[in-house]
């Protein structure tokens, strides 16, 4: 598949690095050991600036600044001042399940009541437009096109004048979405709970557990640096190089088999959110992180890289920053 990098939204996580199109890209810096990588922990949570300690999604924009989806309310972060937005700004919902930025540098935020846009200034929601209002996946892919996966009626696709609904009859396994992404060949990608679905823009492919997944249920997916796809599942993580998977779970060293959220870092240790823990995986090893180790909770929700090279996990119960030394 090459070195390819991905275009990723799922419903509890939100950037990666490598990330290409709208939001631009990052580089895999692979000269740093293990031990190297042995960082420190910081914790936030309400009484720091948070909006609500359960983290549903994690962006950075173009800016640099933070965006953190949580259960009751968005909170945005610079790296100095915390602020919080909710319906009483302009939301649609409080509670936000996956944010997006397009090429305007207009922020995209999914909730649970419909989809918002803010530039800045002045907030637009949409949901007469859209054909259900539960959103869960957000992307902007590298044509400036918006993709809305909901948890119940399919796909919404924008392309800043149009909007389109994208359901079983155009191929999608399920009407119930619940990732989203784009890889460097422009291919869509759609995680489902029956199946994962990939669309070149003319045809469609699925695949299930008979193809190779460990479970029908995608819910996060992540390219790596080498071009691998990894996707998220309850039944462990598996990783797809174009022709074979290789699944990670319990046995291997994770966490938990349910996985929320996958993430690659800018030294390219591949990091997995589960129902119990971070694990972390250097190619050969597994490693898991819990609250013993510094994090805010033990279920993992999202990962996210910043401008500085930090990593932001955010779990139900606070956020966490770990910081590389």
């Amino acid at each position: 598949m090459g070195a390819r990098r991905l275009l990723i939204s799922m419903a509890s996580l939100t950037l990666l690095v490598g990330a290409i199109g709208c939001s631009g890209n990052a580089q895999i810096d692979k000269t740093q050991t293990q031990a190297q990588q042995e960082g420190k922990w910081t914790t936030f949570h309400v009484d720091d600036g948070l909006a609500n300690d359960a983290i549903y999604t994690i962006f950075r924009d173009t800016r640099g600044d933070m965006w953190f989806g949580t259960f009751a309310g968005l909170s945005r972060y610079d790296g100095k001042t915390w602020q919080t937005f909710t319906t009483g700004d302009g939301l649609s919902s409080d509670l936000v399940n996956a944010i997006a930025q397009d090429r305007d540098g207009n922020m995209w935020f999914a909730t649970m009541s419909g989809l918002s846009r803010y530039d800045g200034k002045m907030w637009e929601t949409f949901s007469r437009d859209v054909q259900s209002d539960n959103f869960g996946s957000a992307i902007c892919d590298s044509e400036d096109v918006m993709w809305f996966g909901d948890r119940n009626s399919g796909v919404s696709r924008y392309d800043g004048s149009r909007w389109q609904a994208i359901t079983t009859k155009d191929g999608l396994p399920e009407n119930a979405v619940l990732a989203v992404a784009q890889d460097a060949l422009g291919n869509m990608w759609f995680g489902t709970r029956s199946g994962l679905s990939q669309y070149d823009g003319n045809t469609w492919r699925t695949f299930t557990r008979n193809d190779g997944l460990p479970d029908n249920a995608v819910r996060a997916i992540m390219q790596d640096v080498s071009g691998n796809l990894w996707f998220g599942t309850r039944q462990g993580v598996t990783e797809y190089d174009g022709n074979t998977w290789k699944t990670f779970d319990t046995s291997s060293g994770l966490g938990d088999n349910k996985v929320y959220a996958v993430f690659q870092d800018a030294h390219g240790i591949v990091w997995v959110g589960t129902g119990n823990g971070l694990s972390r995986y250097d190619g050969q090893t597994w490693e898991t992180l819990t609250v013993n180790d510094g994090l805010a909770g033990n279920f993992i929700t999202a990962i996210a890289g910043d401008s500085s090279g930090d990593m932001w996990v955010g779990t139900l119960t606070g956020l966490s920053r770990y910081s590389f030394q």
